[in-house]
C-alpha cells in the first residue's frame, strides 16, 4: 500500500485550535498524500465543520462535565444492615423501658451504638476525599518516584474517555479509514477500540500511537494515583497493539518501549515549529501588554499546570526592578489568572504583570520574537520532565531569544550544548532572577547565539522525511492486530 490515497482519522481530543502539534502531524500526513480527516471535540471558538489547506475537521459535542471516576464507594451493605438493626433495637428498648418505668440508660446506650456507626460510615467517606486531595498536592522527587503500576480495570473509573468512544465511533466507522491516528494519550480509548472493531468486521487497518509524554514517569502533583494508574491501564492495553507509536524525545522513546515491550523503538518527532507554515503574528508580544522597545521582557508561552511552576516566574520580579513578565495564557482567560495577579499584588509587582492572549499556531514565533528572553520554570525530579525537550523550547530558538530553563536534565544540555542560555535551580528563587539577569546582560553584550541553523534543524520540516518512511514501513507490514491474539 502507498502513501497516495491512503485514509486516515487522526483522533483529537481537543478542538486542535491551539494543538500545534496536531495541525502540523495532519498537514505533513496531507503533504504526503494522504486523504486526511480529523475528529476532534467540539467547542465555541471552532466551526463543526471546516476544511483548513486540504484537510477536514469534524468536531463533535462531548458531555460538559468530564467524571474521570466515580465518587467515592457507599458503605458496605453488612455496616448499614448494623447500624440498623442497632437503631431498631435502641428504639424497641426505649419502647420497654417507658412501658416499664425502667432506666432509659439501656435506650441511651443503644442508640448512642447506632449512631456511631453512622458517623463511622460518614467519616470514611471524608476521609476517602480528604486522601484524594492530599494524593494531588504531592510532589516526590526522581528517587522517590518508581514507574506506577498500570490498573487494568480502568473502565470502572474511566467514564469520560469511554465517553468519547461511544460519541466518535460512528463518524470514525463512517470514514472508513486505512489508518487510525491517535493523538495522545487522551484519545487511546476512542482510537484503540475503534481500531479492534474494525479489525473484527475484516478491515485492513492500522493504529498509530503518538504518545506526547513519558506518561508512566508524570509527577503526583496534577493526578491522583488512582487516576494516574487507570491511564495507565489504557496505554498498556493499546500501546503494544499499535502498529507504530511516535513520540517526542529520545530518552521518552526508550522508556516507552521498555515498559511495553515493543518490538520496535518508537519513532521520535520532536515537537518542533514548522517553517512551512509560519506567518506574520498580527501584532507582537509587547503591543499585546502594552510595553515600549526598551523595557526588558521575559515570556513564558503554553499551557499552565501545577508541574509548570510560573508562580515562580511572579515570585522573582521582586529581585529583577526592571524586568516585566508577559504570560502567554492557554487557555485564555486561564482560572489560575486571579491567583496570579493577587501574588503579584501582594509582592507590589503587579504592574509588572501580563497575561496575554495566545495567537494562532503559525504566529507563535513571530509573537515572541519580541521578548528578550523565554522561561521555563518546568518541575524537575519526575522522569518525563528529565527527558522532555518541550516544544516552547523550540519556539523560543525559533523566535532568536535565549532561555532560561530549570533544571531538568534534558533541557538544560540542550540549552548548555547550543549556548541558548542558563539553567536554573528549581526551588531558588535567587537562581532564578539570577540566571535571567545573566541572560539579559548576555544578550545585550551579543552573547547567547545559537549555531548557524540550528533553528532549520531543529523544525517540524526536517523530521518529515522520517514520519513518511514510517508511514511507509507500516503500510507495507502485516498489521500487527493480525499477526497477535486480542
Amino acid at each position: 500500500m502507498t502513501l497516495e490515497g491512503t485514509r486516515v482519522v487522526l483522533v483529537c481530543p481537543n478542538d486542535l485550535v491551539v494543538d500545534t502539534r496536531g495541525q502540523k502531524m495532519a498537514q505533513s500526513l496531507h503533504r504526503m498524500g494522504m486523504d486526511v480527516t480529523v475528529v476532534a471535540r467540539a467547542s465555541e471558538r471552532a466551526a463543526d465543520r471546516e476544511t483548513v489547506d486540504g484537510v477536514e475537521i469534524v468536531r463533535l459535542a462531548l458531555p460538559a462535565v468530564a467524571r474521570v471516576h466515580p465518587p467515592p464507594p457507599p458503605p458496605s451493605k453488612k455496616l448499614v444492615r448494623e447500624a440498623e438493626e442497632l437503631d431498631a433495637q435502641a428504639a424497641r428498648m426505649a419502647r420497654l423501658a417507658r412501658e416499664d418505668g425502667r432506666p432509659l440508660r439501656a435506650r441511651v446506650v443503644l442508640r448512642g451504638r447506632g449512631l456511631a456507626l453512622k458517623a463511622r460510615r460518614r467519616l470514611k467517606g471524608i476521609e476517602t476525599r480528604r486522601q484524594r486531595r492530599r494524593e494531588k498536592g504531592v510532589v516526590r522527587p526522581i528517587d522517590q518516584l518508581p514507574y506506577r503500576a498500570p490498573w487494568p480495570g480502568w473502565r470502572e473509573t474511566m467514564w469520560f474517555p469511554l465517553e468519547m468512544d461511544k460519541v466518535f465511533w460512528p463518524v470514525i466507522e463512517s470514514l472508513d479509514p486505512d489508518v487510525i491516528h491517535c493523538h495522545d494519550l487522551d484519545g487511546l480509548v476512542a482510537s484503540g477500540l475503534a481500531h479492534e472493531r474494525l479489525l473484527a468486521q475484516g478491515k485492513d487497518v492500522r493504529l498509530v500511537y503518538d504518545a506526547h509524554e513519558n506518561w508512566a514517569g508524570l509527577p503526583d502533583i496534577d493526578w491522583t494515583q488512582d487516576i494516574h494508574a487507570s491511564w495507565l491501564g489504557v496505554e498498556a492495553e493499546f500501546a503494544p497493539q499499535s502498529d507504530l507509536v511516535i513520540t517526542v524525545s529520545e530518552e521518552i522513546a526508550d522508556a516507552i518501549q521498555q515498559r511495553w515491550s515493543l518490538p520496535d523503538r518508537p519513532l521520535v518527532v520532536l515537537n518542533t515549529p514548522s517553517t512551512r507554515m509560519a506567518e506574520p503574528a498580527e501584532r507582537t508580544l509587547r503591543e499585546a501588554a502594552g510595553l515600549d522597545a526598551s523595557t526588558p521582557v521575559m515570556v513564558y508561552s503554553g499551557s499552565i499546570s501545577h508541574a509548570r511552576r510560573v508562580p515562580d516566574l511572579v515570585r522573582a520580579l521582586p529581585l529583577m526592578p526592571d524586568v516585566h513578565l508577559v504570560i502567554v495564557s492557554v487557555p485564555y482567560p486561564h482560572r489560575f489568572a486571579p491567583e496570579f495577579e493577587e501574588l503579584a499584588d501582594s509582592l507590589g509587582v503587579r504592574d509588572r504583570l501580563h497575561i496575554v492572549p495566545p495567537v494562532t499556531s503559525s504566529q507563535v514565533v513571530s509573537y515572541l520574537s519580541t521578548a528578550n528572553v523565554g522561561v521555563h520554570p518546568l518541575l524537575p525530579g519526575a522522569p518525563n520532565h528529565e527527558m522532555a525537550l518541550p516544544n516552547k523550547l523550540f519556539e523560543y530558538l525559533h523566535a532568536g531569544i535565549p532561555v532560561v530553563v530549570s533544571n531538568c536534565r534534558a533541557m538544560t544540555a540542550f540549552v548548555r550544548e547550543n549556548n541558548l542560555g542558563r539553567e536554573f535551580e528549581h526551588g531558588s528563587i535567587d537562581s532564578l532572577a539570577k540566571a535571567v539577569l545573566e541572560v539579559l546582560d548576555g544578550r545585550r553584550e551579543g552573547g547567547f547565539t545559537p549555531p548557524a541553523g540550528l533553528a532549520e534543524a531543529y523544525s517540524w520540516e526536517a523530521r518529515e522525511p522520517a514520519l513518511a518512511q514510517a508511514y511507509a514501513a507500516m503500510l507495507a507490514a502485516e498489521p500487527i492486530g493480525a499477526r497477535s491474539p486480542r
